[in-house]
This record gives C-alpha cells, structure tokens and sequence, in this order.
C-alpha cells in the first residue's frame, strides 16, 4: 500500500503546474489581513523569513462530473442568503421569491453541499417566501428537504416550528394526514408544547370532522398552557352540550378559519 501511494504521488508530482516556491515563515513578522480565513500575509510571501521547509504549490487536472461552482457562485450565494434574511426582515416576501429563485439557478445549493447550515438557510428561505405568498404547494418541497438536511446542531426548536409550519402548509392544501404526520414530529420533539396539538386539534374537527379526537387534544394544549385563550374557547365551542350548532361554524358565513 506504502509503495502504490508514492507511485500515485510521484505522477501527481510530474503532472502538476507548479507554482512559486514560498516559506511559512514567522507570523509576527509579516502583516495579516485578519478577515482572511487562511491569514494570507498582505503584499505576498517576501517581507516572511522562513521556519520552516520550502513549499511549492502545484495545480493538477482532475477529471469530474462538476462542471460549476467557482469562488464567485460561492459568494454570491452568501450575499443573496444574506439578502433574503433582510428581505424576511422587511417582510418584502415578492422581493424575497425573486432572490430565491437566483439562488435556485445557482448550481451550489442544488448540486454541492459544501455546508448543510448554507443548504437549510436556502430551502427554509425559498419554502418562507412560498408559503407567505399563499404558494403552500411551492413551499412543501423546501421545507421537506430542508428538515432531511440532519444538520447535526440545529436547534431543536428551530425543528419543531418548521414542522409545525410545515404541518399548516399541508392543511392549507387539506392534505390533512399529512399534516398531522408533521405535527406528530414536532409534538414527539416537544411534548411540553402546545402548538402542535394545538393545529392538529383544529385539523381533527375542521377539517376532518373528528370532533372528539380534537377535543382529546385541546384538553394537551389546556393542560401545557393552562392560558391558551384560543385553545379553551374551542373547546367550550365543541364540548358535548355546551354550545349551539350554529355557534360551531366558526365564522359569519359558516365557513370554519382552519389556520
């Protein structure tokens, strides 16, 4: 194995453009550009007296099915990342649509993970503008994905409210098992919380007629926020014997306000 590596490394070697001989040299004795990730000296390598051994940087044609994805993508997908927060900020969710879709022509968020906490920044933006533009079909996709990126340190109530979000798109679209599978998720990632039962109790007796288990529910919500006015006046609304029928329809001209 020992001698099949150096055999690669002496024809990497011979095929490699080399470049111009520097040394590490003494960091104190060189001025740096403290934004730089690498600590790149200002003004070249020729103020640095060395330390150590010469290097030589080489440049080595691969072969690889990329064909994109250059320093200048990269950092134009960071600036627009930073633009859609702005534009979150401003609720400007049209503006906001527009630069997703530049970043949905740029090929890093679709083709290269080169970090999940830039890929999740991206499809949470591109499913927010979605959903605030009542395109909850549009805005599915994201939000699916974007909860199978498994960033390892995300928050997990950052979790928890895009699966509740993500529940209520699909209730928009009276996808309504669907949207009780994402509630499901959140509720198991918060059981203390009282939103997730909260939606799922409002889709069991709006939009599945299944007034019971939805009562089940709001008595959870009542019981992790004694204070849930909303909670409490829906189930008064639906307790066996409390109200009247026409009472229960929610709204003036009895159409139920699912979400």
């Amino acid at each position: 194995a020992g001698q099949i590596a150096r055999m690669r490394r002496s024809r990497l070697r011979a095929r490699a453009a080399w470049q111009k001989e520097y040394g590490i040299g003494q960091p104190g004795e060189a001025t740096f550009d403290s934004v730089d990730w690498y600590y790149v000296p200002i003004g070249g390598y020729d103020a640095v007296v060395r330390s150590g051994p010469a290097l030589r940087l080489g440049v080595v044609g691969v072969t690889s099915a990329w064909q994109g994805g250059d320093a200048r993508q990269f950092f134009a997908m960071l600036s627009e990342l930073n633009e859609c927060a702005q534009k979150v900020a401003a609720g400007d969710w049209a503006g906001g649509q527009e630069l997703s879709e530049r970043l949905r022509a740029n090929p890093l968020p679709r083709d290269v993970v080169l970090s999940k906490a830039y890929l999740f920044k991206y499809l949470y933006y591109a499913g927010l503008f979605h959903y605030r533009l009542d395109q909850f079909a549009g805005a599915v996709p994201f939000w699916d994905r974007a909860l199978r990126t498994n960033i390892d340190d995300l928050a997990p109530h950052i979790r928890v409210e895009l699966l509740n979000d993500l529940g209520i798109a699909y209730a928009k679209m009276s996808r309504y098992e669907e949207a009780l599978r994402a509630w499901g998720q959140a509720a198991a990632l918060d059981p203390g919380g009282a939103d997730s039962y909260y939606h799922a109790a409002h889709a069991f007796i709006y939009g599945l007629d299944r007034i019971p288990e939805g009562l089940k529910l709001l008595e959870k919500v009542l019981q992790a926020d004694p204070n849930h006015a909303q909670a409490a006046e829906l189930h008064r609304r639906y307790s066996p014997g409390s109200t009247s029928s026409s009472e229960r329809e929610g709204t003036p001209n009895g159409k139920a306000d699912v979400f």
